[in-house]
């Protein structure tokens, strides 16, 4: 594949003072004296982009992905390194990257015309298209410096795909935007993918890294911790979000603390002996496992509304999923969960007992648990992967036991024509507007 984007061992060193007197010091010293520290925001990544691509960053926060795209746009000179790029480069960075604030969104759209390397007339040609694609009305002719973060970013966007670039990076701006204009700009990025423009994509919305681009990069410290295809690389980062303790919301009880490392995952005893769930014949080789192991899912069952153990549902049919939960040490508040995914992993269904306001209790070693969700299939024929999990309630952070990603595989079969993910069921009515105005 012919290379749209090359990037070879950069490294970005910042220098930190911590008085900005320091500055002057360090230039009349005569000693040469250093008064900064140095900040290493990257060290030694390499990448490569096909052209057509599209890729997906992602990271905790200050793991280098903004300044790794600055590099890449040549917005920063890397300290070491380097980096090269064939065809037009468009970004759309953090708010406040390539306007002006006290011209206007007209003069803005001049400016960063130029900017890209186009003449006015080129731009006179794409301006009625920006401006419709922004929608943002007569504020067209306001300073930026009066617009909401919302009205920047659709004018900012519009830009950046309407000078048509060879190569578009797009850094989590989009997430200021109302639902309306986002759906219009994934729209836009799946025209460009069409068109086979190379896309570098940074999001903290795994979601959107999963359904949109062709693989993904796990930036961990300024270093590459990891490449390759993007469901593979999402696991990668949950894994080491999760185990390093970062703290998570009430709404998403994931995060681990300082026992979930990689000794503990590798815990044995009598949880990990009586593992039974290769033995089923719908069980995925492929799963991707992790937490503290104080407790394992040993078995699983998928179940029809029979009590038969079956691999295939028809679409809105009750399915039993019931798993089997050994416990190897003390866990005070343990919450089991079920999620289930598309095979491109796309969650399309996560709930667990915590959520539920299901009632449990606190389990020590030897004891054994069989937990059993009953949902309906209510999904369009297809491919999915249920995942199990076992976390343990500490504080407002959840931490995982043993969490088993696309433990079993299920098919679901047609009983429609549906399309999408969910299927909905329609009770669909046709009738004359005779019929209708007589009723």
């Amino acid at each position: 594949m012919e290379k749209a984007i090359s990037v070879r061992d950069v490294g970005k060193v910042y220098h930190v003072y911590d008085n900005p007197r320091d500055r002057l010091r360090e230039v009349l010293s005569l000693t040469k004296k250093k008064y900064y520290r140095e900040f290493h925001a990257l060290g030694g990544v390499s990448l490569d982009v096909g052209r057509g691509e599209t890729v997906g960053i992602i990271g905790r926060n200050g793991s280098g992905k903004s300044t790794l795209l600055k590099i890449i746009c040549g917005i920063l000179k890397p300290t070491a390194g380097s980096v090269e790029t064939r065809g037009r480069i468009s970004a759309l960075l953090e708010l406040g990257t390539g306007f002006n604030p006290e011209f206007t969104g007209r003069e803005n759209v001049y400016l960063n015309g130029a900017l890209m390397g186009l003449s006015k007339e080129e731009v006179d040609e794409r301006y009625q298209d920006i401006t419709d694609f922004a929608d943002i009305g007569g504020f067209i002719d306001q300073p930026v410096k009066t617009y909401s973060s919302g009205m920047y970013v659709r004018l900012a966007f519009s830009c950046s795909v309407n000078v048509d670039p060879d190569i578009l990076i797009v850094d989590e701006a989009l997430s200021v935007g109302d639902v309306f204009f986002q759906q219009k700009c994934f729209r836009k990025m799946g025209e460009f993918k069409d068109k086979g423009k190379t896309m570098i994509i940074v999001s903290h919305g795994l979601d959107v890294v999963q359904k949109n681009c062709d693989r993904a990069v796990f930036l961990d410290k300024g270093r590459l911790a990891c490449s390759g295809a993007s469901r593979d690389v999402i696991n990668r980062y949950l894994e080491s979000v999760l185990l390093k303790g970062e703290p998570s919301s009430k709404d998403r009880p994931e995060a681990v603390d300082a026992d979930g490392g990689e000794a503990a995952r590798q815990r044995t005893g009598a949880a990990r002996t009586g593992d039974r769930c290769a033995s089923r014949t719908n069980y995925n080789k492929n799963e991707f496992r992790y937490g503290n192991m104080k407790a394992a899912i040993v078995d699983f069952a998928t179940l029809d509304k029979d009590g038969r153990e079956q691999n295939m549902v028809n679409s809105g049919e009750p399915l039993l999923f019931r798993f089997e939960v050994v416990f190897d040490a003390p866990v005070a508040f343990p919450i089991y969960g079920l999620t289930i995914k598309t095979k491109d992993g796309v969650t399309v269904y996560g709930t667990n007992t915590w959520h539920a306001n299901v009632p449990v209790e606190p389990k020590g070693r030897g004891d054994v648990v069989v937990v059993e969700f009953m949902q309906a299939m209510n999904l369009v024929a297809g491919d999915y992967f249920i995942s199990a999990g076992v976390s343990d309630l500490a504080g407002e952070n959840a931490v995982p036991v043993d969490r088993r990603y696309d433990l079993a595989y299920l098919k679901v079969l047609s009983v429609d024509r549906s399309f999408g993910v969910a299927n909905l069921f329609s009770r669909i009515q046709v009738g004359s507007a005779s019929v209708r105005e007589g009723q």
